[in-house]
Protein backbone atom coordinates (compact mmCIF):
# COMPACT_ATOMS: atom_id res chain seq x y z
CA UNK A 1 0.00 0.00 0.00
CA UNK A 2 1.30 3.24 -1.00
CA UNK A 3 -0.18 6.79 -1.17
CA UNK A 4 -1.50 9.51 1.43
CA UNK A 5 -4.65 10.16 2.86
CA UNK A 6 -5.92 5.84 2.95
CA UNK A 7 -7.07 3.61 5.21
CA UNK A 8 -7.56 -0.02 5.34
CA UNK A 9 -8.92 -2.24 8.14
CA UNK A 10 -7.12 -5.74 8.56
CA UNK A 11 -9.24 -9.17 9.67
CA UNK A 12 -7.75 -12.23 10.63
CA UNK A 13 -7.74 -15.29 12.78
CA UNK A 14 -5.02 -16.24 15.39
CA UNK A 15 -4.39 -19.33 16.65
CA UNK A 16 -2.15 -19.48 19.65
CA UNK A 17 0.60 -22.36 19.60
CA UNK A 18 -0.46 -23.31 23.25
CA UNK A 19 -1.86 -22.18 26.15
CA UNK A 20 0.16 -19.32 27.62
CA UNK A 21 -0.46 -15.55 27.96
CA UNK A 22 0.56 -13.28 24.91
CA UNK A 23 1.15 -10.02 24.26
CA UNK A 24 0.95 -8.23 21.63
CA UNK A 25 2.94 -5.11 19.39
CA UNK A 26 2.39 -2.60 16.70
CA UNK A 27 4.32 0.20 15.50
CA UNK A 28 2.36 2.60 12.45
CA UNK A 29 2.54 5.76 10.59
CA UNK A 30 0.27 7.90 11.03
CA UNK A 31 -2.78 6.19 13.29
CA UNK A 32 -3.33 2.14 14.20
CA UNK A 33 -5.20 0.09 16.30
CA UNK A 34 -5.12 -3.56 16.86
CA UNK A 35 -8.42 -5.45 18.90
CA UNK A 36 -9.31 -8.87 19.43
CA UNK A 37 -12.31 -11.09 20.21
CA UNK A 38 -13.32 -11.69 23.79
CA UNK A 39 -14.25 -15.08 22.94
CA UNK A 40 -13.01 -17.84 21.27
CA UNK A 41 -14.75 -18.79 17.75
CA UNK A 42 -16.82 -15.69 17.90
CA UNK A 43 -15.98 -11.95 16.12
CA UNK A 44 -17.38 -9.78 19.01
CA UNK A 45 -17.39 -8.32 20.85
CA UNK A 46 -13.99 -6.91 21.17
CA UNK A 47 -11.02 -5.65 23.86
CA UNK A 48 -9.01 -3.17 22.31
CA UNK A 49 -5.22 -4.02 22.76
CA UNK A 50 -3.50 -1.23 21.46
CA UNK A 51 -4.53 2.26 19.98
CA UNK A 52 -1.78 4.43 18.49
CA UNK A 53 -2.92 7.74 17.53
CA UNK A 54 0.86 9.21 16.96
CA UNK A 55 3.14 7.59 14.04
CA UNK A 56 6.04 5.52 15.47
CA UNK A 57 9.20 4.35 14.11
CA UNK A 58 9.35 1.36 11.80
CA UNK A 59 11.79 -0.87 13.97
CA UNK A 60 9.95 1.02 17.41
CA UNK A 61 8.82 -2.58 18.89
CA UNK A 62 11.00 -2.07 21.89
CA UNK A 63 12.24 1.17 22.68
CA UNK A 64 10.48 4.46 22.75
CA UNK A 65 12.64 5.40 19.93
CA UNK A 66 10.20 8.58 18.85
CA UNK A 67 11.33 11.83 19.43
CA UNK A 68 8.36 12.92 21.06
CA UNK A 69 7.99 12.36 24.99
CA UNK A 70 4.10 11.57 24.40
CA UNK A 71 5.11 8.20 22.23
CA UNK A 72 2.10 5.91 21.67
CA UNK A 73 1.98 2.53 23.79
CA UNK A 74 3.37 0.19 21.43
CA UNK A 75 3.08 -2.95 23.80
CA UNK A 76 -0.76 -4.86 24.77
CA UNK A 77 -1.12 -5.89 28.19
CA UNK A 78 -0.66 -9.66 28.68
CA UNK A 79 -3.48 -11.93 27.64
CA UNK A 80 -4.20 -15.63 28.34
CA UNK A 81 -5.09 -17.71 25.38
CA UNK A 82 -5.72 -21.19 24.86
CA UNK A 83 -3.84 -23.59 22.55
CA UNK A 84 -5.77 -24.30 19.08
CA UNK A 85 -8.69 -22.25 19.64
CA UNK A 86 -9.25 -19.54 16.82
CA UNK A 87 -9.15 -15.83 17.82
CA UNK A 88 -10.51 -13.16 15.73
CA UNK A 89 -8.54 -10.12 15.65
CA UNK A 90 -9.32 -6.91 13.48
CA UNK A 91 -7.18 -3.93 13.02
CA UNK A 92 -7.55 -0.24 11.44
CA UNK A 93 -4.87 1.77 9.79
CA UNK A 94 -4.61 5.20 8.73
CA UNK A 95 -2.32 6.90 6.62
CA UNK A 96 -1.47 10.80 6.27
CA UNK A 97 1.54 11.95 4.65
CA UNK A 98 4.78 11.05 4.40
CA UNK A 99 6.03 7.19 5.21
CA UNK A 100 3.09 4.41 5.51
CA UNK A 101 3.42 0.99 7.34
CA UNK A 102 2.32 -0.95 9.72
CA UNK A 103 3.30 -3.86 11.32
CA UNK A 104 2.31 -6.16 14.33
CA UNK A 105 3.96 -9.12 16.76
CA UNK A 106 2.99 -11.43 18.96
CA UNK A 107 5.65 -12.85 21.71
CA UNK A 108 4.59 -15.80 24.12
CA UNK A 109 5.40 -14.89 27.74
CA UNK A 110 5.83 -18.56 28.86
CA UNK A 111 4.82 -21.15 26.26
CA UNK A 112 6.32 -24.58 27.03
CA UNK A 113 7.05 -25.19 23.64
CA UNK A 114 9.68 -27.43 22.65
CA UNK A 115 12.50 -25.05 20.71
CA UNK A 116 10.94 -21.97 21.69
CA UNK A 117 13.71 -19.51 22.66
CA UNK A 118 11.26 -16.79 23.81
CA UNK A 119 12.51 -14.27 21.83
CA UNK A 120 10.69 -11.44 19.40
CA UNK A 121 11.34 -14.42 16.81
CA UNK A 122 7.20 -13.98 16.44
CA UNK A 123 7.08 -10.95 15.15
Amino acid sequence: MFGDNLGSVYKAWFTPPATAKYRFYMVCDDLCQLNIAQCAGSISPLTKLLDLKKWTSYNGFWANQNRYSDAPQKVSNWVELEKGQHYYMYSKYMEGGGGDYMRTGVEIENSGIKGHHHTMKEI
